[in-house]
């Protein structure tokens, strides 16, 4: 069985770009294996060519799949749809990257890693900041929080009925309480995991480092920064390759 690596493009043209940047350094620093990864992209039907052609440029291997997303809500919630991909039972292992994020060694340190029936996370925060989900815990609870931007888990039924969990959670506050969706899915994400013990943001740190400022072997740089700054983004992620290079090419 195969591993699927995937992103989501919703709303905003300017996360084309940081997508290419993505696929550009996947392809350079990420020694990814196409007999055993597909990437695939989940979009608007709008951005659908755009992507297939970058695609097909930069010679990356996967397909594209558009669903409707109208607002950014409903654009950050997409990547927890990918059980209702139609492909999803050829692969038996799936990662989920943000698009503010660099490649930036192999990515095989981090598809290699078995997370079981968890969600395998980084650890990011605890959970009384309030995008860490702070107003779901009530205020009960403390402990370390993670990142929703890179998600590694098996394609098991924990994981399904996880992400179906968190679905309908979302759904609940925007009808009821709509306030507690301001930070979007992370904090819903972070909640349930937790919640269902069903998580572990420790084990992929070796591989896998938030907003760094020089490359140290990590196989993911991820640059996180709100959601709806895609060209700002941009710059920092440009910024980092350039002052990184000869480092990147060891």
């Amino acid at each position: 069985m195969k591993t699927l690596i995937y992103s989501c493009v919703f709303i905003q043209s300017s996360y084309i770009e940081l997508l290419t940047l993505l696929f550009k350094t996947y392809k350079k620093y990420g020694h990814a294996h196409d007999r055993i990864i597909d990437y695939l992209v989940i979009c608007s039907p709008e951005f659908k060519y755009n992507i297939e052609y970058i695609m097909n440029v930069l010679q990356v291997k996967g397909d594209i799949w558009c669903i409707s997303a109208t607002n950014c809500l409903e654009a950050c919630f997409a990547r927890l749809r990918i059980f209702n991909y139609p492909k999803i039972k050829n692969y038996s292992r799936i990662l989920y990257l943000d698009t503010d994020i660099l490649i930036t060694n192999n990515i095989m340190n981090v598809v290699n890693i078995n997370p079981g029936n968890k969600l395998y996370t980084l650890k990011e925060g605890t959970t009384t900041d309030g995008i860490h989900g702070s107003e779901l815990f009530d205020g009960d609870k403390n402990v370390s929080a993670f990142t929703s931007g890179i998600l590694l888990f098996n394609n098991c039924r924990s994981m399904n009925c996880l992400f179906n969990t968190i679905i309908k959670h979302a759904q609940y506050l925007s009808k009821h309480d709509p306030g507690k969706l301001k930070y979007m899915d992370q904090p819903v994400i972070v909640y349930n995991a937790i919640m269902s013990n069903l998580y572990n943001n420790t084990e992929m740190e070796k591989y896998v480092v938030n907003n760094p400022l020089e490359h140290n072997g990590h196989s993911i740089s991820h640059f996180p920064g709100g959601v709806g700054f895609g060209d700002r983004k941009l710059v920092i992620m440009k910024r980092f390759l350039a002052d990184n290079k000869a480092l990147l090419q060891n």
